[in-house]
């Protein structure tokens, strides 16, 4: 029996060591789940970086891995490719991030939410950043981002389709005369970076810098944007 918690790392670093010489790789975190051991791997250089006080794990690297170790067996499966449903999904801890951490400091901060779009409240124009899931949906892993986009109201008023019944603005889409980006470009990670939630696992450190990525990026380039626009100026003549 792998009781131990040392045992079962052992294991697993057996397991991955055919990386070990190309890109290394840190063990994360580990979960006693009564018959296994779920462990949540990042296979790669360790980079830790440190965001409201929460350590992280390295990035830039190929990639997290999430295996568990059968503690009858001492076998080490690849939980994305033959998952075992055992306590909360990613979307569980998805839906659960969303709803106690992300959408609290959001109304904070002066958004406004309506299911996964957060607006901006402007007399002038049309703001806002919608939450992006991947299309497919696994038990292990939930990946996510957002999109930003803002429009004056005048902008918004003048396009051929404007006034069609039903249409309504959304920060996914990309519109003529929009200001629109994904939020990873707008980060500290300056590419289109997909957040990930692990089935089971602490989304401390995902919840730490997603809100760093809005609140110390994303709003102030958003703010900006409306501040130095022509149609701003237009309209504080007025």
């Amino acid at each position: 029996m792998i009781d131990d918690a040392e045992a079962a790392r052992e294991l697993v670093s057996r397991w991955f060591a055919p990386w070990a010489s190309e890109y290394g790789f840190t063990i994360l975190e580990m979960i006693d789940l009564g018959r296994v051991w779920r462990v949540l791997v990042e296979v790669g250089p360790s980079q830790r970086t440190i965001i409201d006080g929460v350590a992280s794990p390295p990035y830039g690297s190929p990639g997290r891995w999430a295996v568990r170790v059968d503690k009858a067996t001492g076998e080490v499966v690849n939980e994305r490719a033959a998952p075992l449903k055992i306590g909360p999904s990613a979307q569980d801890g998805f839906r659960a991030l969303m709803t106690n951490t992300v959408a609290p400091r959001l109304r904070d901060l002066g958004f406004v939410r309506s299911g996964r779009v957060f607006t901006w409240p402007h007399p002038d124009y049309l703001a806002g950043m919608s939450i992006q899931t991947s299309r497919t949906s696994e038990y292990c892993v939930q990946t996510f981002t957002a999109n930003l986009t803002v429009i004056s109201r005048a902008v918004w008023a003048a396009r051929p389709h404007a006034g069609d019944p039903g249409e309504r603005f959304h920060p996914d889409y990309l519109y003529g005369g929009s200001w629109h980006h994904r939020l990873g470009h707008l980060s500290r990670h300056r590419r289109d970076h997909w957040w990930e939630v692990w089935a089971g696992f602490s989304t401390a450190h995902t919840a730490a810098d997603f809100l760093d990525a809005v609140t110390n990026h994303a709003l102030p380039a958003m703010l900006e944007h409306i501040a130095t626009s022509p149609e701003h100026d237009a309209g504080s003549s007025r």
